[in-house]
């Protein structure tokens, strides 16, 4: 194909760097908030079930911010600049396709108007 561009090894590395960087973080986002939890609450002497939950939630809750908003920041970094004509366009384009490869695969029917449903058959 004279337009697809070949992924080469820089972009594959910088794409892992990119995903280790976001475990990463993630990780430490996990354990930080975990521990403080779990140091609140022993301050605190919460019982096993309120720890628990402080450190579901305490942990988890930031974590799982951080991995939205890293999804997010992705996925707009390839979008480029499309008006909102080229996305139609692209995607008349994909459906148009899509009605063609049903059309060759499935057999050829009777149409509505020989099977007598639109009236005048």
């Amino acid at each position: 194909m004279y337009g697809a561009r070949r992924w080469g090894k820089s972009d594959r590395s910088a794409g892992r760097l990119r995903v280790r960087r976001a475990g990463l973080v993630v990780l430490l986002l996990f354990f930080g908030t975990a521990a403080a939890a779990l140091a609140l609450a022993r301050v605190y002497r919460l019982g096993v079930t309120q720890t628990l939950v402080a450190v579901l939630v305490g942990g988890g809750a930031p974590a799982g911010l951080y991995v939205a908003w890293a999804t997010y920041r992705e996925s707009q970094a390839g979008s480029g600049d499309l008006s909102l004509a080229e996305i139609a366009d692209q995607f008349a384009a994909a459906v148009g396709m899509q009605w063609e490869t049903e059309a060759r695969i499935r057999p050829p029917e009777r149409s509505l108007s020989h099977a007598g449903l639109l009236g005048g058959g």
